[in-house]
């Protein structure tokens, strides 16, 4: 599980064919192998690491569903450790399982798509603010909405076929 707070923007060493390798010193102070660590909102494991650095396995799945296929060395990628029971849960609740992708726009919210603003402090501390519309993010809503929209749904209340 993940809050969607971003601790550090990594940087992509290598990306290839199911790989991924990020630097990323902050996040790894306290990783071990089979670790996970959402990268752009992607819950990934950790396979190898060192001091600096940590490699990621993809599944062709991750491909289809997120943005992680178009990573190229150099790139900046934003970095959150899984929480642990004791954490605040300052965030949301997500899973680092990605409903799909969409396009970064101005914003603006209509039937089929969204868009937000950024306060100071992310801007300053993730790579969204280098994206530019077109671009394409990931895309996860929080989990406990979904199960409420879910009850709600059958429950009768609200008519599937009804824009979300």
């Amino acid at each position: 599980m993940f809050t969607g707070i971003i601790e550090e923007v990594g940087t992509v060493v290598e990306a290839g064919e199911g790989t991924l390798r990020i630097r990323s010193p902050f996040v790894l102070t306290d990783a071990h192998l089979g670790d996970s660590i959402a990268i752009n909102g992607v819950d990934l494991t950790v396979a190898e690491m060192n001091s600096e650095s940590f490699f990621a396995n993809l599944m062709p799945e991750t491909y289809r569903r997120s943005n992680l296929g178009e990573l190229r060395p150099g790139d900046l990628v934003n970095l959150e450790r899984s929480v642990r029971p004791t954490d605040r849960l300052s965030g949301h609740i997500v899973r680092g399982v990605v409903e799909g992708v969409g396009t970064l726009t101005i914003v603006a919210k209509d039937a089929a798509s969204f868009s937000v603003s950024l306060v100071q402090y992310t801007q300053e501390h993730t790579n969204l603010i280098r994206r530019r519309p077109g671009d394409r993010i990931n895309i996860e809503t929080d989990i406990i909405a979904r199960y409420v929209q879910e009850l709600v749904k059958e429950s009768g209340l609200i008519s599937k076929e009804q824009p979300q």
